[in-house]
């Protein structure tokens, strides 16, 4: 499920839409990715520095504006796309 939020900004509009299964913050203030088999969006600029964690190889992935890497080493794309 989801919730769309609309903003008007100096009369404009622009939607954002968060999936509620995306963040969660737990009692602990942990962050919690999203977890996902496959890259939940496609990496570009646009989404440089997203994250999520990849539960084919039990590891986070960051996009680098490029491609998904793991978050523990930017020249690794093995496993987050």
């Amino acid at each position: 499920s989801s919730t769309t939020v609309v903003l008007n900004p100096g009369g404009s509009t622009a939607e954002l839409t968060v999936a509620t299964t995306s963040v969660a913050v737990g009692a602990n203030s942990l962050f919690y990715p999203p977890k996902a088999s496959a890259p939940p969006v496609a990496c570009s600029g646009g989404t440089a520095g997203g994250e999520y964690y990849d539960t084919d190889i039990n590891k986070l992935c960051r996009c680098n504006g490029t491609n998904f890497v793991l978050a523990n080493d930017d020249s690794t794309t093995t496993g987050c796309s």
